[in-house]
């Protein structure tokens, strides 16, 4: 039997604007989609419109997820985590000048973290 793992977090973006006027409301899924490597479970996350239920971004990892696990990121409005024996990925919200820019980067207990890489743009 599957098991659905939902979370979500709320962000209030003062600056991204989804009308005018109207701010927009973020908040992170996580599914799991099956079993891999090592019994890991394998997760769908998607970064959602809270309003619309829209996908902003979607990705796929292995692991468990924590909502906001990222806590060495100055300036990130959300993050999700996705870990699983001894590494994973992780993935932050930063707002912008007019944008919020979604980045990744690796994990790894041994190695530390990589660098953030830009992965989508969202206006």
């Amino acid at each position: 039997m599957k098991r659905l793992l939902l979370l979500s977090v709320l962000f209030l973006g003062a600056c991204s604007q989804q009308a005018a006027g109207e701010p927009l409301v973020i908040r992170w899924t996580a599914q799991q989609t099956g079993v891999g490597e090592a019994e890991a479970p394998q997760m769908k996350l998607s970064l959602l419109n809270d309003k619309t239920q829209k996908s902003l971004y979607d990705t796929e990892c292995a692991g468990t997820v924590s909502v906001d696990a990222v806590t060495d990121a100055e300036g990130n409005l959300t993050s999700m985590r996705c870990w699983w024996a001894g590494g994973g990925d992780d993935y932050a919200v930063f707002e912008t000048e007019n944008a919020l820019s979604v980045r990744h980067r690796t994990v790894d207990e041994e190695a530390g973290y990589g660098e953030w890489e830009e992965v989508a743009v969202i206006r």
